[in-house]
């Protein structure tokens, strides 16, 4: 608007039905500016600035609250997120032992120990059936099936949803993945 001349400027406010509102708005702005307003320009200015800010209030989304804190007395866990993923792109055993380590870190050894072997169990359940039955192209599903039931099954009835918790550097366990996974990729891509 700042281009515009006053009449041009003056167009937006007098025949403001032709245009946007934000546009009236931010003509009528610019004339305030030049010291071009009369009585129906500052009237007008306060008419849509209520509806912009109205309009504005009404479009904003509020955040959902992070668990995550800067508390150095919050526990250091891995990310829930990070756990569903990590275990749907390497296997239910390694999300397991990251649920694990998180159950151990807030004192909760016996959860650590049951969703490690409840991981271990279903991991070999999920390879027994995926050999039996010859079907490769269920071993992702299946593999999100079982990241999924650890969650919903021993992580949400056994960790307060608003718990505060720092979260952990992820480069050790993506790493050890890549480094027992990768060589199994190579050997199935080529061939071996």
């Amino acid at each position: 608007m700042a281009a515009k001349t006053d009449i041009e400027l003056l167009e937006y406010v007098e025949k403001k039905s032709r245009f946007q509102e934000r546009a009236v708005l931010a003509a009528s702005w610019e004339l305030e500016k030049r010291g071009r307003t009369t009585e129906d320009v500052k009237k007008l200015i306060v008419e849509l600035e209520k509806k912009e800010s109205f309009a504005e209030s009404e479009s904003i989304v509020k955040p959902k609250p992070s668990n995550v804190t800067e508390d150095p007395n919050a526990p250091l866990l891995y990310s829930p997120k990070f756990i569903l993923v990590y275990g749907a792109l390497f296997s239910v055993l390694f999300g397991g032992i990251l649920m694990a380590v998180n159950f151990a870190r807030l004192g909760k050894q016996k959860l650590a120990w049951m969703v490690a072997l409840s991981a271990l169990l279903y991991s070999v359940l999920q390879g027994t059936l995926l050999n039996s039955i010859d079907q490769d192209m269920l071993t992702v599903p299946l593999t999100i099936l079982g990241v999924y039931l650890l969650e919903q099954l021993i992580w949400k009835p056994n960790v307060s949803p608003d718990l505060k918790y720092r979260k952990r550097k992820i480069w050790i366990p993506l790493l050890i993945a890549i480094g027992i996974w990768g060589p199994i990729f190579y050997l199935i891509i080529t061939g071996g």
